[in-house]
């Protein structure tokens, strides 16, 4: 078999790179090539994943034997993100196969290609790495939802895992300043919010064709996975697989003790108990943000630009993806 592979090769302060070789050498082993290239700017996978799949695409017109079994991504949650927008661009239906290499591999956690989310997700039966090496020889597949995403009423590609507003994307923010230190990053970044405490902003909210709600809020996370920021369970009741997206949002104003209170309950996904929590579903969501632009993030990379107006619909099981023959009969089931 043959794979195309693209590697962020700065993922995980260097560790795309080391994955990528010892992932050449496993392929090489078992008698499988590996064609690659390695990202050199921000969304240059993007346009990578886009020409290899219109290329698949235009081999599948004419009845041509493709070239690749998939297409594999090396890098962190925002590597595997831009590659899965460019082969939905491309209409192809080459596989994604993912090989985490990033500092907090949440969209993995999902998919039991990391470490498991929860009780009822697939255990690893063997290190990461292996895992997610058999995910791609063993060829089980699994089709996955992603959500159209429009930014300030302009295109923002396509989310995979996970969507923060507010708090958690000013803690990614300050996280990703200090991306070389790794997970600590994260840690970082909730110790500085816990130091500063952002205001509430005023938002209006429409999920579906529901009537209008109006919030006062510092933090919402729309999620099609489970976790973010590196294993913060801020959508328990998510699934990469129904048609829905879930929103959990801390929908009343609170001081710096109530936050390490919650930060707590996101990490064992118990937040849903507390009165300060509110959880909204639906397939289509929509955000206006009616006093200042707030600060976002998609599949854990941080906008330029604030936010003042949001949109997400669900575009079902539009991805496919290789996955581990256990994740695959758990998905069917």
């Amino acid at each position: 078999m043959k794979y195309f592979g693209i590697c962020n090769p700065t993922a995980g302060r260097g560790k795309g790179r080391l994955i990528l070789k010892r992932l050449q050498e496993a392929l090489q082993r078992d008698g499988h090539e590996l064609d690659f290239v390695e990202t050199t700017a921000h969304r240059h996978a993007v346009a990578i994943a886009e020409r290899v799949g219109r290329e698949a695409v235009a081999l599948k017109a004419k009845s041509v034997p493709q070239i690749y079994q998939a297409i594999i991504g090396i890098g962190g949650d925002g590597t595997i993100g831009e590659i899965a927008e460019g082969l939905l661009r491309s209409t192809s239906s080459l596989p994604l196969a993912c090989v985490f290499a990033g500092r907090g591999n949440d969209y993995g956690r999902s998919l039991g290609l990391t470490k498991p989310v929860s009780a009822g997700a697939p255990a690893l039966e063997l290190d990461p790495f292996e895992a997610q090496y058999k995910a791609i020889v063993e060829g089980y597949t699994t089709m996955i939802d992603v959500a159209r995403v429009e930014y300030n009423d302009q295109p923002a590609g396509y989310m995979i895992n996970g969507f923060g507003f507010g708090a958690t994307a000013i803690a990614t923010e300050i996280a990703h300043r200090f991306r070389r230190l790794g997970k600590v990053a994260y840690m970082i970044g909730a110790f500085a919010l816990f130091l500063n405490v952002p205001k509430p902003h005023t938002i209006e909210l429409r999920i579906d064709d529901q009537p209008v709600e109006c919030f006062e809020t510092q933090d919402f996370s729309i999620l099609n996975g489970q976790t973010l920021g590196g294993g913060f369970i801020m959508g328990p009741e998510s699934d990469l697989r129904d048609g829905v997206l879930e929103l959990g949002m801390v929908y009343k104003k609170i001081g710096r003790f109530k936050l390490a209170h919650l930060v707590k309950k996101f990490r064992q996904g118990t937040q849903y108990q507390d009165a300060t929590f509110a959880v909204r579903k639906g397939h289509r969501m929509e955000v206006w943000v009616q006093d200042r632009p707030a600060a976002c993030h998609k599949d854990g990379e941080c906008f330029d630009q604030r936010a003042t107006h949001l949109r997400f619909e669900v575009e079902d099981r539009r991805l496919k993806l290789c996955v581990p023959k256990a994740v695959a009969e758990l998905f069917e089931d």
